[in-house]
């Protein structure tokens, strides 16, 4: 896959970070998830760089030139884990040998005996330096103020199981969104519409803390397999399902769900919910028909975000054209495509609703 590569020469640098300094947050480059579990960079393959290039997703990335490079280890190392560590943002790494073993540097800029770093938008490069190049990988306020013009912090950020479990007995409200990453609903709305709320929202100080549950003592056990028992335990437990949380759970729990709660030591409470897809759709009378959905005129009284000027409120009992579905004789699916028009709205109220 061909990609259109915009890279500005280093000769331009920091007249385009003058530039840069005067232009709203709208023009600059929007990361949309960080992390709170790590200080560190984290190392990827050449085919997930590239399955993250060919996603067109938008990321940060370090190429460490060698192992006994002081250029890394000394240098452009210590300045970018101490920006993850006090911003926490995604950074990946991988080492040069492992591009040029599959000739393939993205266009990233490399010269020899230094490392660079990298920032990609929607797959394309944006901006890339060396540490040859100036202070910008050596000294920390300077990174600190090349990232501030180049980027806009990102609004959702990982978190952990004891993070949560936190939050839960913590006296203030906070939004919380599980999610999994062999998720395919997951995917979709976080490649596709959380980036665009992201751009479109830069001025929410707020974070939205992200619960991959693909993970032992969630989903998966000590032995990364599924665990059906424990992973419906959890679901239960924290609210997905409809067992402890009959206002905002969804049936037997699923993902992508996002809460606003309430934590309290004497107990967590429940303010409001959103799940994204996760409609069920059978043929009936020759007509495809959304027969149960999260969006139900039952639970409409409780969604407070859906007002007024929201023009389908109800999914539940929708007639679906044909274009509109996957059906393959056994199942059928409501596509992301023309799901989404629905349920971004509802993504949308319930975080406006929940982040004033």
């Amino acid at each position: 896959m061909n990609k259109k590569i915009s890279v500005l020469p280093l000769s331009l640098l920091s007249l385009s970070l003058i530039n840069l300094a005067g232009c709203s947050n709208n023009s600059k480059i929007h990361l949309v998830f960080g992390d709170l579990t790590t200080n560190e960079v984290t190392t990827i393959s050449y085919n997930k760089l590239k399955e993250k290039v060919d996603s067109e997703e938008t990321f940060l990335l370090a190429v460490q030139y060698s192992d006994h490079c002081a250029c890394w280890q000394s240098e452009a190392k210590p300045v970018i884990e101490k920006y993850i560590s006090e911003k926490h943002v995604i950074c990946y790494h991988i080492k040069l040998e492992e591009l040029e073993a599959n000739n393939n540097t993205f266009g990233i800029k490399i010269v020899t005996g230094n490392s660079s770093f990298a920032v990609f938008e929607n797959g394309e490069l944006k901006n890339t330096v060396t540490t040859k190049d100036d202070n910008t990988l050596k000294n920390y306020s300077t990174f600190e103020s090349y990232m501030n013009e180049l980027v806009v912090l990102p609004k959702f950020y990982y978190v952990n199981k004891d993070f949560v479990d936190e939050l839960y007995k913590k006296d203030e409200k906070n939004v919380i969104y599980y999610s999994r990453s062999t998720c395919g609903d997951c995917g979709y709305l976080d490649s596709h519409y959380l980036k665009e709320w992201s751009k479109n929202n830069p001025d929410y100080a707020r974070k939205i803390y992200v619960l991959d549950c693909d993970q032992p003592g969630i989903r998966l056990d000590e032995n990364n397999q599924v665990n059906k028992e424990q992973w419906q335990k959890f679901k239960d437990d924290y609210g997905m399902s409809t067992v402890n949380n009959p206002n905002y759970g969804y049936d037997s729990g699923y993902v992508p769900s996002f809460f606003l709660i309430q934590g309290s030591n004497e107990g967590v409470k429940y303010l409001s919910g959103a799940v994204a897809f996760n409609d069920s759709v059978e043929t009936s009378d020759g007509k495809y028909v959304v027969t149960n959905s999260y969006y139900t005129s039952e639970r409409l009284n409780n969604l407070k975000y859906i007002d007024i000027s929201v023009d389908q409120k109800v999914l539940k009992g929708m007639e679906l054209d044909s274009a509109d579905v996957n059906d393959n004789g056994t199942y059928v699916m409501w596509k992301h495509e023309s799901a989404e028009k629905y349920h971004n709205v509802f993504v949308e109220r319930f975080l406006k609703y929940s982040l004033n």
